[in-house]
C-alpha cells in the first residue's frame, strides 16, 4: 500500500501511526516498509563489476514479512544505517569462493563504502522473469518514505483491503493510498502483454482463411454461417490451449515459490476465472474480424493469397 502526497517526517508520523493501527487489524501477521513493492513497475539498480543490483531500501521487519530467509548474519539494528545485505547470489558473484560477511561493497566511483551483514535467500520478487537478478537491501531512511510502500502480510487479503482503506482514511483522509495484492500485481504485469499477443493471433487466424471464407460466400453460405464456422473453429483449440496453461501454471506456480516469496502457488478464484475470462476474449476479439470477413465480397475474398 503506497501512500502519496507526504514526505520525511510527515511520512515517519504517518506511516509509524498507519503501522500500528494496521497491526491490529484482524488477519493481519506482520508489516514492513520498502521501496520498491514486489512485482510493481518500479526499480532501482546500481551497476557492479559483476552486472545489475537491484536496489531495495527496507525496514528490518521486511525479510520476517516476506518470508525471505537470512541464509547467514543479521537483520539491520533500529536506527542503523551504511550496512547492506546481499543476495545470495549477488554474493556469489561478487565473492565467489570467499566469506563475503563482514567485507565491504564499494561503489564503482570509490566514494561509498558498506559492510555486508548478512545474506539473504535469493527472491526475485521485483523481476520474476530474470533468473541472473541480484538484489541488495539498504536500510530505509526518512528521505525514502515518500516513495515507500506498506506492505501487509495477512491471512484474508479481501477482508484485509477494505480494512485498510478505512484504517488509512481515518488517519488522513487527504492521502490516497494505493492498495494492491500480490496475485493483482502479477496479473497487471502480464495482462497487456497477454491481451495483445492473444487478439493477434486471433485477427491472424482469420485472416489465414480469407479465401476460404470467400468460396463458401461463393457457393451461397450466409454470412451467419461463416461467423458460426469461424467460432466453432477458434473456440476448441482456444479452451485445448487454456487447460495446457492452467495445467503448466499450476506446475510453474509450486516452482515460483522458491523464489516468490509470499505468493500463493495456486489461487482458487483466479483458476476459475482466469478460463473465464480468455473464452470470453476470444469471443470479444474474434467477433470484429469473423464480421469484417463475412462482410468482404467473395471476388476479393478468393483473389486474396
Amino acid at each position: 500500500m503506497q501512500s502519496v502526497g507526504i514526505e520525511n517526517q510527515k511520512a515517519r508520523l504517518y506511516l509509524n501511526e498507519l503501522r500500528a493501527r494496521v497491526d491490529q487489524v484482524s488477519g493481519v501477521e506482520s508489516t514492513t516498509v520498502a521501496t520498491i513493492p514486489p512485482l510493481g513497475n518500479r526499480r532501482s539498480v546500481r551497476c557492479s563489476k559483476v552486472g545489475t543490483l537491484y536496489i531495495n531500501n527496507i525496514d528490518r521487519n521486511y525479510f520476517d514479512t516476506m518470508r525471505i530467509p537470512l541464509l547467514r548474519g543479521r537483520t539491520f539494528l533500529p536506527n542503523e544505517q551504511n550496512v547492506l545485505i546481499l543476495s545470495d547470489r549477488a554474493a556469489s558473484r561478487l565473492w565467489p569462493n570467499e566469506d563475503p560477511l563482514g567485507k565491504e561493497f564499494v561503489t564503482e566511483d570509490g566514494k561509498k563504502r558498506w559492510p555486508v551483514i548478512a545474506i539473504a535467500a535469493n527472491a526475485a520478487v521485483n523481476h520474476p522473469g530474470d533468473p541472473d537478478a541480484m538484489e541488495i537491501y539498504h536500510p530505509l531512511t526518512d528521505a525514502d518514505l515518500s516513495f515507500a510502500v506498506l506492505l501487509v502480510r495477512t491471512t484474508n487479503r479481501t477482508q484485509a483491503q477494505q480494512s485498510l482503506q478505512q484504517t488509512a482514511n481515518s488517519i488522513n483522509a487527504s492521502v490516497i493510498p494505493n492498495i494492491e495484492t500480490m496475485r493483482e500485481g502479477m496479473d497487471r504485469r502480464l495482462r497487456n502483454s497477454r491481451t495483445v499477443g492473444f487478439a493477434g493471433l486471433i485477427s491472424f487466424a482469420i485472416t489465414q482463411r480469407t479465401r476460404e471464407i470467400g468460396i463458401r460466400l461463393a457457393l451461397g453460405a450466409t454470412r451467419w454461417q461463416v461467423m458460426r464456422l469461424g467460432f466453432d473453429r477458434l473456440i476448441p483449440p482456444t479452451a485445448i490451449g487454456i487447460a495446457i496453461g492452467m495445467v503448466a501454471a499450476a506446475a510453474l506456480g509450486h516452482a515460483l515459490r522458491a523464489e516468490l516469496y509470499g505468493l500463493s502457488a495456486l489461487d482458487p478464484l483466479t483458476f476459475i476465472l482466469t478460463p473465464i475470462l480468455f473464452l470470453a476474449t476470444a469471443l470479444i476479439f474474434s467477433n470484429g474480424p469473423l464480421t469484417r470477413a463475412a462482410k468482404i465480397d467473395p471476388s476479393t475474398s478468393l483473389r486474396h493469397e
